[in-house]
């Protein structure tokens, strides 16, 4: 009986624990290596793509190995907000007529920065492409440090707009270090 208690009472306090482990601890770790990435924020769910069937992830963590001419686009829909972590990244299509980075929809897109990142676009892109009709906001989470150099190809900004349409407008820088050229 005091065996079962032990057991019982050991079970109860995972349970427990994982009500209170926060989402971000949860998020999956997403490697720029192995393809393009695709974050769709709609409503309360927020899902991310790559090569296969989209699976289910609030707070997910993209990164790469090392320069890498795969892309981001983040998609947020209206009333949404896509979250996302940028780890390490180093994305360089500058040789494409294509943006590192792109925001879409009508909701609001936050980028979180952890470790040192850097973008670089193709002629006519911004180095993050921002097409979402929401904000778009740059921070570092929590107590964390981290780094942007976000270069935009030929008439594009590194952060906002672009000759292809992109918005730069709504755009908040909150933490982190960020060079956008």
């Amino acid at each position: 009986m005091i065996f079962m208690k032990k057991i019982t009472t050991r079970l109860l306090s995972l349970v427990l624990l994982g009500a209170f482990i926060p989402s971000f601890v949860l998020a999956d770790t997403w490697y720029l290596d192995k393809g393009d990435i695709t974050v769709n924020a709609t409503g309360t769910i927020q899902t991310v793509t790559q090569g296969a069937a989209p699976v289910e992830d609030p707070n997910p963590v993209i990164t790469s190995s090392g320069k890498t001419e795969n892309t981001v686009i983040i998609n947020a829909g209206e009333n949404a907000t896509a979250n996302v972590t940028l780890e390490n990244v180093n994305i360089d299509v500058s040789s494409k007529s294509e943006a590192a980075i792109t925001t879409q929809g009508q909701g609001d897109v936050t980028l979180n920065l952890s470790g040192n990142n850097s973008v670089q676009s193709g002629e006519y892109h911004a180095g993050v492409h921002k097409g979402n009709a929401g904000n778009l906001t740059v921070t570092t989470p929590e107590g964390g440090t981290g780094s942007l150099n976000a270069t935009g190809g030929k008439g594009g900004a590194g952060i906002g707009g672009d000759s292809s349409g992109g918005k730069g407008n709504n755009i908040t820088v909150s933490g982190g270090t960020i060079d956008a050229k």
